[in-house]
């Protein structure tokens, strides 16, 4: 199987399964109330820091580790990782049975018990469903991959609904999502049954190299939790739930911008740094491309976005359209950091990347606490939009120190005007922001039908 299709099974595995999840969230909002749709987000809050520490990076250490002398030496050691899999699969399990009732106790709002107990179960079910799963992208199984992954979100999405429809409510949604995963996951242990034999060789043992880079993996997922995931739990902590519910509504709308700028992300990454090797100028100039790109996905979604809310939603979940633009921003901003910090990548190790994550991940975390102890949930935007400006700066400034890159500053500088003005707009004015999107919209199709010889030939080249 070549390349481009093994990459077309991917996309359409992650799209499907994005695809699922927002056609089931206006579903999920007519069947649970704001407070219940703010619980069950909790919950997924904490399954995803949860899931950082219980699955130890195990399948970043198949990706990284996996060069050996023989397939049966390869063997030894993807038994190794299923073992440290089941034992926090197995710890899931004793924290659900035995542990459940304290839990509950500590956390700052009042959630079910038996929506916890599920969780931790689905938790114990996910940490070892991804080790079969990096197996299969690591040999290549695309398409085994992207059948795995589209049937255990439909199953769940239908298990879900026929829950919801039978009053079950947060606790259904939970039972769908940890019976599933235990579903799929039995389903590939029988189907594959054969992929890892009973052998009388001892696994390779996880070595300190092995330890290091589980650790410095885990640090940089809880980094990234901290920056984008954290002030869920200070949400529920000082707003409530509702709050919550208000605002993972605004970032699910906002996470289709990140799914319509993944195309150019996957496309770009793994060659950026080819590209800097035979081309300085075409490496500065090709990330100023993808940020018009992630400017004009943005400025769509915050323009047209509110809308949709109106459309699909129940009115008990009008405020996330006042949310929705300023998390476009934030999203916008951090795209900014992710393509221009090719230096920080390039040399040194990478060693920058983690210090700079780590320092504005501390800088979120307690901008959040502060803000919405003291403020409300648009002080809280304020700050990470704020954060995520510092961030970009250390980015950019480290990555030219390590390597001049010559970027076309008065470009960057028109798209963070555009992005402003914009933002400005649909938070005050929605109609005068329409007729603005409307009209620029109609601008740039008939510059491109005018010079599409020319679009045609830039694309090719």
């Amino acid at each position: 199987m070549n390349k481009t299709t093994n990459i077309l099974y991917y996309a359409l595995a992650i799209l499907s399964l994005k695809g699922i999840s927002l056609v089931m969230m206006p579903i999920m909002t007519r069947y649970l109330s704001v407070s219940d749709y703010g619980m069950l987000n909790f919950l997924v809050s904490i399954a995803s820091m949860l899931s950082i520490v219980l699955s130890l990076g195990l399948s970043e250490l198949l990706y990284r580790f996996n060069s050996f002398k023989d397939n049966s030496e390869r063997l030894a050691f993807y038994k190794s990782c299923l073992k440290v899999a089941l034992c926090s699969a197995s710890l899931c399990f004793i924290f659900a049975v035995f542990f459940i009732d304290i839990l509950v106790t500590l956390l700052p709002t009042q959630v079910s018990i038996e929506a916890l107990r599920l969780l931790f179960i689905n938790l114990g079910g996910s940490v070892v469903l991804a080790l079969p799963l990096a197996i299969l992208r690591i040999h290549g199984k695309a398409k085994a991959f992207m059948l795995t992954s589209v049937s255990q979100g439909v199953l769940q999405a239908l298990l879900t609904l026929l829950l919801l429809e039978s009053g079950y409510g947060v606790v259904g949604v939970m039972f769908s999502g940890a019976a599933v995963v235990w579903i799929i996951l039995f389903f590939i242990a029988w189907h594959y049954r054969g992929f890892i034999p009973d052998n009388k060789k001892r696994g390779t043992p996880i070595t300190n190299e092995h330890g290091l880079y589980i650790l410095s993996i885990t640090l940089s997922s809880l980094f990234a939790y901290g920056l984008n995931g954290a002030e869920n739990w200070f949400l529920v902590s000082y707003q409530g739930k509702e709050t919550l519910a208000m605002y993972f509504v605004a970032t699910q709308f906002a996470l289709v911008t990140s799914i319509a700028f993944e195309p150019f992300r996957l496309w770009w990454f793994p060659q950026r740094f080819n590209t800097f090797k035979s081309n300085e100028q075409k490496a500065a100039d090709i990330p100023l491309y993808g940020l018009a790109y992630a400017l004009l996905i943005v400025i769509t979604m915050m323009t047209l976005g509110p809308f949709m809310i109106d459309l699909l939603l129940p009115s008990e979940y009008a405020e996330s359209k006042n949310i929705l633009p300023w998390l476009c921003v934030v999203f916008f901003i951090k795209t900014i950091s992710e393509l221009l910090n090719l230096g920080c990548y390039y040399k040194n190790n990478a060693q920058a990347a983690p210090i700079i994550n780590g320092l504005c991940a501390v800088l979120a975390i307690l901008g959040c606490y502060l803000s919405l102890k003291y403020y409300d949930l648009y002080m809280m935007l304020y700050v990470l939009i704020a954060v995520h400006i510092i961030r970009s700066l250390m980015f950019l400034i480290r990555s030219q120190i390590l390597v001049t890159l010559p970027y076309k500053y008065k470009y960057l500088i028109c798209m963070i005007s555009l992005l402003v003005a914009q933002t400005l707009l649909v938070s005050h004015y929605q109609l005068y922001a329409l007729i603005l999107f409307a009209s620029a919209c109609l601008i740039v199709l008939s510059v491109v039908f005018i010079q599409r010889k020319q679009v045609m030939h830039l694309l090719r080249g």
